[in-house]
């Protein structure tokens, strides 16, 4: 992450004359990611504080291997559009739409998601195979249904997304 030191100034009322003083207190992270953010908050109408910390804590849960940063933000942009509070008709809530684990807060949401992701990738040894089970739920899939509509969303935003993360 690269840093840097930002002058601000405050203002002091002293006999009548107002006088800017500059202080030096003030600290910008530029993130290596932040077309990524600008993109999402903007593309998904989020408070872009909000994305920020959507995506270090999806960071500082993933690897670069599946599933990485980019395949849990491309799963939360299909299933919630990145709202928070998002729940479907069957029960399934939150950033990434769990339905049969509790979870208590946005961060278990996010754990159990990339938890289910790992584990059927595990089971299944296919990143379609998981992607599409993880839509229409592992037992569902390996009794034969799909859907490969899911699928091909997923690999469009990833793509779209993958397009603002090196920027």
């Amino acid at each position: 992450m690269n840093q840097k030191t930002v002058i601000m100034s405050g203002s002091v009322l002293l006999v009548g004359m107002l006088i800017s003083i500059p202080t030096y207190d003030t600290t910008v992270v530029f993130r290596k990611d932040h077309k990524l953010i600008e993109y999402i908050s903007k593309e998904y109408k989020i408070d872009v504080g909000k994305i920020n910390d959507l995506v270090l804590k999806v960071e500082k849960l993933t690897s670069n291997n599946f599933p990485s940063k980019i395949d849990v933000l491309s799963i939360i942009a299909i299933e919630s559009r990145f709202k928070t509070n998002a729940l479907n008709k069957s029960g399934a809530k939150g950033w990434m739409q769990i339905k049969y684990k509790l979870v208590h807060s946005e961060h278990e949401n996010i754990l159990a998601g990339i938890e289910l992701l790992t584990n059927y990738n595990n089971k299944l040894k296919s990143e379609r195979a998981t992607i599409e089970a993880y839509n229409v739920g592992i037992t569902n899939y390996k009794n034969g249904i799909r859907n490969p509509d899911y699928y091909n969303k997923y690999i469009k935003t990833k793509k779209e997304l993958s397009k603002y993360e090196s920027c």
